[in-house]
């Protein structure tokens, strides 16, 4: 639905196929993950959904910023991680989030070690994905 709005792109019935079934798999993860376990959140649920909607719509401005400004898929990338880490900082700041953080990181250095290689992957598939998308 996002790159129909923001990039007025057509699909073929099986993109929304797709869609569909991966809406039906969230849906029974959550009952599952209600049914489960004992601390069930309906905000962590929210949160989540949050986050899908998010990131279809930062992918497709992506997309569509490469293509109008004939950017490299390395700026909108480091734009993109630039702007979000501001705003995140910002936020973790105000919130005081950001200093218990630290402090926790300080205490058990398996954080930050764990922190590093989680965050690597993503960067590499995020390459990826754009050096595909400048192909076609």
């Amino acid at each position: 639905i996002g790159s129909i709005l923001i990039q007025k792109k057509k699909h073929k019935p099986i993109d929304f196929i797709a869609a569909f079934a991966m809406c039906i798999g969230l849906i029974f993860f959550t009952l599952a993950d209600s049914r489960i376990s004992p601390k069930f959140s309906s905000y962590g649920v929210i949160i989540i959904l949050l986050a899908l909607v998010f990131d279809a719509v930062i992918g497709n401005v992506q997309e569509l910023a490469m293509k109008k400004h004939k950017a490299p898929n390395s700026e909108v990338v480091f734009y993109s991680y630039g702007i979000g880490f501001f705003y995140l900082f910002v936020m973790m700041l105000l919130t005081g989030h950001f200093q218990s953080g630290f402090n926790h990181a300080l205490k058990v250095n398996f954080c930050s070690c764990l922190y590093k290689f989680i965050h690597f992957f993503p960067q590499i598939s995020i390459q990826l994905k754009f050096t595909a998308m400048d192909s076609f």
